[in-house]
């Protein structure tokens, strides 16, 4: 059997175009385990006989019924993870061609947490957007040696999908994301940052995060 290593895990619901477009842009490798846990989508507008990935080499999914947000399908797909490194994508983000080159650099890296940079789009028009601006700004920071630039890398940047972890490390601290429906990443990022003892963190944009103004980011309900 091979050795997987790496688990990405990408949380879904009701958006199976933007969700092909992510699978699209990960290598299907051997070693590469691609979990997609969908949360309880509506079936009007989700097609479940020809649902993304399924029957797909190194493609699992998982269909909840409870309804219980991403942090709760991310806690799913941690369940079913195997590889030596985990890394998180929304369903409407995607990877940059060549990332898994870069992230084969540290497949065998003492450490716990790679940081990356990322670009940001319109999901739609794929234009330049902003949601990238903080996080590349501390990386950058930290890279610079800038004073108290390795406490905001640690503490500041709360978002998964620009951070690769030791599975390993992220088992033996039992972190878990928050099952709510707004910030359910924050505490899990910022439990990982500060019990990290060895982090790294590179200048390359690895991945595209996007913005969507129907994503749960940026819906105003009273319930968000």
């Amino acid at each position: 059997m091979n050795e997987i290593n790496y688990s990405v895990i990408i949380p879904h619901k009701n958006i199976p175009d933007l969700l092909y477009r992510c699978l699209n842009s990960i290598p299907r490798r051997d070693d590469i385990q691609i979990i997609v846990v969908d949360d309880n989508s509506d079936s009007e507008k989700v097609d479940f006989e020809h649902f993304p990935g399924v029957g797909e080499k190194c493609v699992e999914v998982y269909f909840t019924k409870e309804g219980r947000g991403a942090g709760y399908a991310r806690n799913v797909g941690l369940t079913h993870s195997k590889g030596k490194w985990l890394l998180f994508a929304d369903a409407d983000d995607f990877y940059v061609q060549d990332a898994w080159d870069y992230f084969d650099n540290y497949l065998n890296a003492q450490i716990d947490i790679l940081y990356f940079c990322v670009r940001c789009v319109d999901s739609e028009t794929l234009l330049p957007a902003t949601r990238n601006i903080n996080n590349n700004a501390v990386i950058k920071a930290f890279l610079s040696g800038d004073e108290g630039g390795e406490l905001r890398l640690r503490y500041t940047s709360w978002e998964p999908w620009n951070k690769m972890w030791r599975h390993e490390f992220v088992c033996s601290n039992r972190l878990q994301f928050e099952e709510i429906l707004r910030g359910n990443d924050a505490m899990f990022v910022l439990q990982a940052g500060d019990k990290a003892k060895k982090i790294v963190a590179i200048e390359d944009q690895l991945s595209i995060v996007t913005y969507r103004s129907q994503s749960i980011s940026y819906s105003v309900t009273e319930d968000a």
